[in-house]
């Protein structure tokens, strides 16, 4: 009976805030930004930079554009699939099905960084916040 009672409670209570929300309201132009063949996906916004997963080639290479200066910038060009996960403050998170690791790219410097080199694992699908990155272990 209290659960039942619970449960109507948060029905009521939940139902007149749905109707007071007002939709969300999106305006803008619409802008292509890749042109190359074949796909382009797996896309993330930080500040200015657009990263996506591009596949265009004989494998999968990260690329982003940066919407401030208008240049696209090709991160990976190496063996096998690197395929975008995230992007956060000018810090770009990938997984290298190559080497099965993940792995951050500074778009400040240029610089890499494996994370999960000397993991004894199959680690993929990071997600980044700041300066924090997860992902998984298989």
């Amino acid at each position: 009976m209290n659960r039942a009672w619970l449960l109507a409670s948060a029905a009521i209570i939940l139902l007149p805030v749905g109707g007071w929300a007002a939709p969300p309201s999106f305006s803008g132009t619409e802008t292509r930004i890749t042109s190359a063949v074949g796909s382009q996906y797996d896309p993330g916004i930080s500040g200015d930079l657009i990263v996506y997963t591009d596949f265009s080639g004989a494998d999968t290479d990260i690329w982003y554009y940066d919407l401030s200066a208008g240049v696209h910038v090709q991160v990976t060009s190496g063996r096998g699939d690197q395929e975008l996960t995230d992007v956060a403050e000018g810090l770009i998170a990938f997984s290298d099905y190559e080497t099965a690791d993940v792995v951050v790219y500074s778009t400040f410097g240029g610089e890499f960084e494996n994370l999960t080199e000397s993991a004894n694992a199959i680690s993929i699908n990071p997600a980044i916040g700041g300066r924090i990155v997860a992902w998984e272990d298989r």
